[in-house]
């Protein structure tokens, strides 16, 4: 069957079946199952469908009130209970389409139980949630374990975790950097569009290598280590390769880099991204950051990008099925200490060192900084900034 003649629905279904029985990520999966397709308006439909079940998992799981029931129903009863909550789709409509693709995965036996269940379903939010508290509401109407919206609750208190859910629960925004090595500046009407709210990039332009996805706050990140010609300049944990093509675009190619990362994957990526952008003088290696070792005649670097490995609690609305990991912030926050004590070692005395991580948590933020620097005195703190989703601080070595 070609992918045009399988509705939406059932490729959605393929999309949350990988994810739920083969562990793949939600972001592999919907990439594989889009191959081939054209239609931007199925792709949105489809991402929508398969983003949006999994991005309200929990509540819709206490919606249907599922008892043990058959792991491929299930999905279909998601699907459908996610339209009747969240798409402007009539309910008849639903309810014959989920039945429908019952049939088309024949699993007939539970067409009976799908139609019921669905027509049964009790739709108004208060009388769902009334009798919870307000953490369980949180953790429930926004899909977020109720472990961590405790954990964020008691570090930051009640308001600011409904902002933080409401948030992380929105489409995110799409940023770009110009890439200077390859143009000075962009026409914007033509980068990109919008399709239900959705950007669409240009693909040409991106494929051209005429700018690259960055995130404001990562840009400013990039911007805070000043980078220059003739700088040696070391970029930590570099994949897929963002900051790496900041510091090349802003250089214009002229400073020595050293960019790493831990598998053959990820110096992969780097290194099609690396030719795509057309940057140069890059020492690209496939190396355990805390076993960097620089060799005996290289000089220290005068500027390390630390982009630390974190809990990812700043891209959950990229990453939607990432909330729904185990967040072990003391283990995070000790290796990124550990990865702060191995960039000290390997910057030269007046350099920079930019820390940065996708999250918020204390532990791997401020925590990590304040036991840094009380160990490393040689080390001030210049610049510290914290924004929704992102943290970075520029250190300077005496």
């Amino acid at each position: 069957m070609k992918s045009s003649e399988i509705s939406y629905r059932r490729q959605s279904f393929n999309i949350l079946a990988k994810v739920s029985f083969q562990k793949d990520s939600l972001k592999n999966s919907f990439k594989k199952e889009i191959l081939g397709i054209d239609n931007k308006q199925r792709i949105i439909a489809i991402k929508k469908t398969a983003y949006g079940v999994m991005q309200n998992k929990l509540f819709l799981e206490y919606a249907l009130a599922l008892k043990k029931t058959n792991p491929k129903v299930k999905i279909i009863l998601l699907i459908a209970t996610y339209e009747l909550f969240f798409s402007r789709n009539k309910k008849h409509a639903i309810v014959n389409e989920a039945c429908n693709l019952a049939k088309e995965l024949k699993l007939n036996f539970a067409v009976g139980f799908i139609n019921a269940k669905l027509r049964n379903l009790e739709r108004p939010l208060k009388r769902l949630l009334n009798h919870l508290s307000f953490a369980e509401k949180l953790s429930i109407r926004y899909s977020y374990p109720q472990k961590l919206v405790d954990y964020l609750i008691d570090k930051f208190g009640q308001m600011a975790v409904v902002r933080f859910c409401i948030y992380f629960n929105k489409k995110p925004k799409l940023a770009v950097r110009v890439n200077k090595i390859k143009i000075e500046t962009l026409n914007f009407n033509k980068i990109a569009d919008t399709v239900d709210g959705y950007f669409a990039p240009d693909l040409l332009g991106i494929e051209k290598g005429e700018f690259f996805v960055q995130d404001i706050a990562s840009q400013m990140a990039c911007d805070a280590l000043k980078p220059r010609a003739g700088d040696n300049i070391l970029d930590c944990c570099s994949s897929p390769g963002g900051k790496l093509a900041a510091i090349a675009s802003i250089t214009g190619n002229k400073a020595r880099i050293t960019a790493c990362d831990v598998s053959e994957v990820k110096i992969k990526k780097l290194e099609e991204n690396i030719k795509r952008l057309g940057i140069k003088n890059v020492n690209l290696l496939k190396t355990d950051f805390l076993k960097f070792k620089l060799q005996t005649k290289e000089l220290k670097f005068n500027k390390i990008i630390l982009d630390a490995p974190c809990s990812g609690l700043g891209v959950l609305n990229k990453h939607v099925d990432a909330k729904y990991l185990d967040k072990d912030f003391k283990a995070f926050a000790k290796l990124q200490l550990e990865m702060l004590k191995r960039s000290a070692d390997l910057l030269a005395v007046g350099g920079v060192l930019v820390y940065s991580v996708c999250t918020i948590s204390q532990e791997e933020t401020s925590d990590v900084i304040t036991g840094f620097l009380k160990e490393f005195s040689e080390f001030t703190l210049e610049q510290e900034q914290k924004f929704i989703g992102f943290y970075f601080v520029k250190l300077l070595k005496s």
